[in-house]
């Protein structure tokens, strides 16, 4: 438990250096989303789950659009199983975009750069164990978060 709360610390300095570096001489922000009240359990194999939209602390001036986002997901106290696929997925009109981070349980992207968040931060998660029959139940970890970095423009 101790090695994914590390992992989301460094996502959040990562973010704070990111938006500190003098390239982003511009006004911006971030914003923060801890999604795994958002998420379901998983309780059964070959089925897409997928979160609410996600709720993030504060909003961004309707001008600004994204440059960097940073994320971490696990399962609380289990091992992600054999063949699991979590996307995010920016959902906002227009932009409909998913990444694959099955591979990827902490990282960044700027696969989002340049997104408008007229709208705010339209982000969800999905996730799909593989196979057939039930999980036994697959909980989100306590530590599952979004980072949306953005600039205004």
């Amino acid at each position: 438990m101790r090695f994914t709360r590390n992992h989301s610390l460094w996502l959040t300095i990562l973010a704070f250096v990111t938006m500190c570096s003098p390239s982003f001489a511009q006004s911006g922000g971030s914003l923060l989303s801890d999604f795994y009240t958002q998420m379901p359990t998983i309780y059964t194999r070959g089925v897409v789950y997928s979160s609410s939209q996600l709720t993030f602390a504060g909003s961004a001036p309707t001008t600004a659009t994204t440059t960097v986002v940073a994320w971490t997901w696990a399962f609380n106290g289990q091992a992600v199983p054999a063949g699991t696929i979590v996307q995010l997925c920016n959902v906002a009109s227009g932009q409909q975009l998913c990444l694959d981070v099955s591979s990827t349980p902490h990282g960044t992207t700027t696969l989002f750069q340049g997104d408008s968040l007229s709208g705010g931060a339209q982000y969800v998660v999905r996730m799909k164990v593989p196979g057939s029959g039930s999980t036994g139940g697959i909980y989100p970890s306590n530590t599952d978060q979004v980072i949306v970095n953005y600039l205004d423009n």
